[in-house]
């Protein structure tokens, strides 16, 4: 009896050890997960990871580690890496605020260097986001710096100038091979204001929103008194339409501005396929911007990932075209994604009015997490339609990633194992802002930048990482399916099982949970050699399910 209660108590032993549940990297994958591989781009330096499915690293892009992300990256279809970074101590600096760049650098597969591009001095500054074009020109977000007397002069209330000065918007183009700006775009030259009627700009703001109230937002990022007025925190390209969509989260506010200019058009009122050269054709989320509307009407809050969904999903999706983005500050402790449908006119070449504002009325559909706690994160953060309708999408100040499919289920979730500037151990709890993440993005295997890579899987970014974890969560057979009762048992030398369905591992364990033998599961029979194993009890496993052994010697 007191052999019978001892085993009893070793196996809920063994239970607990070989149940351990991840806390960093891969948290969970259930049945149904797509296929993928995820790229993350930590803020707090600047490497690059590539991490399959079950969270093993697969390529990693690594730099100096007096640099941090500065703030965006992505892989292009030719499988290189095209990021943006910055010197950690910016002391010296003449610009800066939350999410400064000032490097732009494309890398192969292989980390070496093809290209960069720099700006950052008294003047001008990258920030935040860059996007490559199908002509192989790179759009880029740069911060100008513009003086209280600057600021006046284009109608800004002194009273709102509390850092004495502001930091215009512009968009450049930038063609890699000869580093030139081949076209350009400034805020500035589409402002519009009602606080001084000696100025140039002075009129109507709510009869022009295609114009920027430059008296908006009186402090700067994060209600901070500095010179980020707007903080274009995201923007997106769209080549069938020849339009960018811009993130001002400051305003609470997204915008679409015409590229189809020449430079000197996009100064202006007239030209372009649209016909308002440089101002606005579009904006939504905060009409009270142009005098339109009330707080009661604002749908957006200090949105970040603002996109159009024409990358990820095919042309015939009935989603293809609309907009995605999440929504950070919906409340103190709420955040979701969301994508909306702005109504364009194609035969018009326009998007349509509905009175004095921009549709639509809302949103179409709200993404949100099954525990919406997880999902809360009020700064970065990611959402992305894949094209089997599941969702992409990850809570940036938590590291944290996951896939819901179509009815809003949890698949998978996997959490950066980063604390400030390295990795982690495996069983170490994060807290929100150890391991914040801009950007994070999920890639099919049919990938075409994949297509001559090898995409195995190379280790792993926690330190002391379980390896059996994927394989033990992902085991979805049923244990009659599995295993069956293993035989002899007791046994001496050889433990054997049968009826075992194909694919992923099975485990044998002893009582401290430590791994002692391991073989790729097949549907056939199967065995262990245990002769060389010392007495005692040992588990059998694959996946959660488990069948008990005694090894008994002679």
């Amino acid at each position: 009896m007191k052999q019978r209660i001892f085993i009893i108590l070793l196996a809920i032993m063994m239970a607990g050890k070989t149940d351990s549940q991840n806390t960093v990297g891969l948290i969970s994958k259930k049945q149904g997960a797509t296929e993928g591989f995820t790229f993350v781009y930590p803020i707090n330096q600047a490497n690059g990871y590539l991490v399959d499915g079950c969270g093993a690293l697969v390529n990693a892009w690594l730099d100096d580690p007096t640099f941090m992300a500065g703030a965006a990256a992505y892989l292009t279809p030719q499988g290189q890496l095209l990021k943006t970074k910055r010197k950690i101590n910016f002391a010296q600096d003449k610009i800066f605020a939350p999410g400064a760049g000032g490097i732009v650098e494309l890398r192969t597969w292989d980390n070496n260097l093809l290209w960069q591009y720099e700006l950052n001095n008294e003047q001008f500054r990258l920030h935040h986001d860059i996007k490559l074009m199908p002509n192989n020109h790179i759009l880029m977000l740069v911060w100008e710096e513009k003086s209280k007397e600057e600021c006046v002069a284009a109608g800004r209330n002194p009273g709102f100038i509390s850092d004495g000065k502001i930091y215009n918007e512009k968009i450049i183009e930038v063609d890699p091979s000869t580093s030139e700006i081949v076209w350009e775009w400034s805020v500035w030259d589409h402002l519009i204001q009602d606080f001084d009627s000696t100025k140039v700009n002075y009129g109507n703001v709510a009869a022009h929103p295609e114009r920027i109230d430059i008296n908006l937002n009186t402090a700067g990022s994060f209600g901070l008194p500095n010179a980020d007025w707007m903080h274009i925190n995201s923007f997106d390209y769209h080549p069938m339409l020849d339009q960018i969509l811009i993130s001002a989260p400051i305003f609470n506010e997204i915008m679409i501005i015409d590229h189809s200019t020449t430079t000197q058009q996009a100064k202006g009122s007239v030209g372009g396929l649209g016909k308002k050269g440089g101002d606005l054709l579009f904006r939504w989320g905060n009409p009270a911007n142009f005098r339109q509307g009330t707080l009661a009407d604002q749908k957006l809050f200090f949105q970040h990932d603002t996109k159009w969904l024409i990358y990820d999903i095919p042309q015939n999706h009935p989603d293809f075209g609309k907009i995605s983005l999440f929504n950070n500050r919906v409340t103190a402790t709420t955040s979701w994604g969301a994508i909306l449908n702005p109504p364009w006119d194609m035969y018009q070449w326009s998007y349509t009015q509905t009175g004095t504002t921009y549709g639509p009325v809302d949103f179409e559909r709200k993404i949100i997490h099954p525990n919406p706690v997880k999902q809360n994160s009020p700064i970065t953060s990611v959402v992305q339609l894949l094209p089997n309708n599941h969702i992409f999408s990850a809570a940036g100040n938590k590291g944290y990633c996951y896939e819901l499919d179509a009815n809003g289920d949890l698949l998978w979730e996997y959490i950066l194992p980063y604390r400030g500037f390295g990795p982690v151990t495996q069983g170490s709890l994060l807290i929100p802002n150890d391991n914040p993440v801009f950007s994070f993005k999920r890639y099919s295997p049919d990938f075409s930048g994949f297509s001559d890579k090898d995409m195995s899987a190379k280790g792993w970014i926690e330190l002391n990482p379980d390896s059996t974890f994927c394989d033990r969560i992902t085991a979805t057979a049923s244990p009659f399916d599995v295993i069956s009762s293993p035989y002899p048992n007791p046994t001496s030398d050889q433990i054997q099982w049968t009826n075992l369905v194909s694919g992923g591992q099975v485990y044998l364990y002893d009582v401290n949970g430590i791994m002692v033998k391991t073989t790729a599961a097949k549907g056939e029979k199967q065995s262990f050699m245990v002769s060389d194993l010392p007495t005692g009890l040992y588990c059998l496993m694959r996946g959660d399910l488990k069948s008990w052994v005694m090894v008994q010697k002679n």
